[in-house]
């Protein structure tokens, strides 16, 4: 997420990552270089054939059927995120995690969930104040708002996912609540953007007695809840280092990754954790969260200005509950980099992800735009869609692949042959851009990678994300 109008980033134009550890040696000075800079929208993208570069596309151009094409800017835009696709409806729901109460600046940013009607072409608030809808949180204050609200800079919705498609109910992560709540889309008043209270459902708010810190994304599988939560709800708006204080303000002792069995008392189960550096410019937490259908795997996004990448987890057993191993089998580098005018603006955000069992592919939210690999053998790069600005979340639906990007609502036509058992296999031209380090079962990640040095260009960007 972006806090307000400024950027605050750190620029260091070479580092070593050694282990898949970030390079300490940075310059605390960088960090308001950029304070004072405007956002600047990326060159306009055209609807035409040739906005798209095909070499970097590479195998994934089989999957499409056109360029890339702007759906919307609406000005009432701060930070997309999350976008789902109802097929029923033939519509696309998404969050602005910074969307302010009444559009107003100076209000609070409570946050927006936007609806695109595909049928209308046309844009709704369908639901205001998404990030604080239901009932009162635990973290109340005396006006019956979370009672930091006021300094919140993302206390809007976040992730988004269906539980049942057909019948409107829908998960929705609530940064200005911390915590995961259902709701009926039908019982929102479309024309007041409201829903009564009453309507919304609390599925879980916390751990071990405390609240989570600000859950982010989630998915559904085999009738289990899992959900990431990171502290970076809890960016502030009055702090120069939003993302990297946002750690100290966390309710749990880590930034984890979480499951649920839906249906039942099911209790909370921590599935992963992620130790806080001492060292503001060294934090990083999970993001997107997505499973492999095909095998089981877990993949995580982890937010880390200095080393981006996207970690999979294999199933394990462990006293007959099937869970993950902690380290990861497989990581994802992304080494791409925003080209362009914002190229000095923009650090290295990784965000979030899918999964799509059909085209059997990870579409991964990764600096510069969405990085695609396939799912099905050993996570090789197929390509990779520049759009060079901050991309957050995507998803597939309706014959498109959906990119909220910034304050951009962006799409790609898919082809009808992008099914099952249609991608390419090997990695024999995979772009050297991206890396992909897989280990053999029952070593560790620091062992395993041992000796492996990458270089990687650290715009950091200090703010909210997710």
């Amino acid at each position: 997420m972006i806090i307000a109008s400024t950027i605050l980033l750190s620029f260091v134009s070479l580092a070593e990552s050694h282990n898949g550890n970030p390079n300490t040696n940075t310059d605390t000075s960088l960090l308001t270089k950029f304070k004072n800079q405007p956002y600047i929208m990326s060159d306009e993208i055209n609807a035409d054939t040739n906005n798209i570069d095909h070499d970097e596309l590479g195998k994934a151009a089989s999957l499409f059927s056109g360029s890339l094409e702007v759906v919307s800017e609406d000005e009432r835009f701060r930070w997309l995120e999350s976008p789902v696709w109802s097929s029923s409806g033939n519509y696309l729901l998404f969050s602005d995690v910074m969307g302010h109460r009444n559009d107003d600046d100076d209000d609070i940013a409570c946050g927006v969930l936007y609806k695109y009607d595909a049928t209308l072409n046309n844009i709704t608030q369908l639901l205001k104040c998404s990030g604080i809808v239901g009932p009162p949180g635990q973290n109340v204050g005396d006006d019956g708002l979370p009672s930091n609200i006021d300094r919140l800079a993302e206390a809007g919705s976040n992730g988004l996912y269906w539980e049942n498609e057909e019948e409107g109910i829908l998960l929705m992560q609530q940064h200005g609540w911390k915590r995961t709540v259902r709701l009926n889309v039908n019982d929102i008043n479309a024309d007041e953007g409201s829903i009564d209270p009453d309507l919304v459902t609390v599925v879980v708010d916390e751990y071990d007695g405390n609240l989570l810190n600000s859950p982010n994304d989630l998915v559904i599988s085999d009738g289990y809840l899992y959900f990431t939560d990171p502290p970076y709800g809890l960016q502030y708006n009055d702090v120069e280092d939003a993302f990297g204080s946002s750690f100290d303000a966390m309710t749990q002792d880590k930034a984890a990754v979480y499951r649920t069995k839906l249906g039942g008392d099911s209790m909370l189960e921590r599935l992963l954790e992620y130790d806080v550096a001492d060292n503001l410019l060294e934090r990083y937490g999970p993001n997107g969260i997505a499973i492999n259908e095909e095998n089981g795997d877990l993949a995580v996004v982890i937010t880390d200005w200095n080393n981006p990448r996207t970690e999979i987890y294999s199933p394990s057993e462990n006293g007959g509950t099937s869970s993950f191993n902690t380290e990861p089998s497989t990581i994802l580098y992304h080494n791409e980099r925003i080209q362009g005018p914002n190229a000095d603006l923009y650090g290295a955000l990784t965000d979030g992800l899918t999964y799509d069992a059909d085209m059997r592919v990870f579409f991964i939210a990764s600096p510069g735009g969405i990085s695609i690999y396939e799912a099905f053998d050993q996570y090789d790069l197929l390509g990779f869609i520049r759009v060079d600005d901050l991309c957050s979340n995507n998803v597939v639906g309706g014959g498109y692949l959906w990119m909220t990007c910034n304050r951009k609502l962006l799409r790609m036509p898919l082809a009808a042959e992008a099914m099952r058992n249609d991608m390419p296999t090997n990695s024999e031209d995979q772009n050297n851009d991206e890396d992909t380090e897989t280990f053999d079962e029952g070593t560790t990640n620091a062992s395993s990678m041992k000796g492996l040095v990458a270089k990687f260009m650290l715009p950091l960007l200090f703010l909210p994300f997710m």
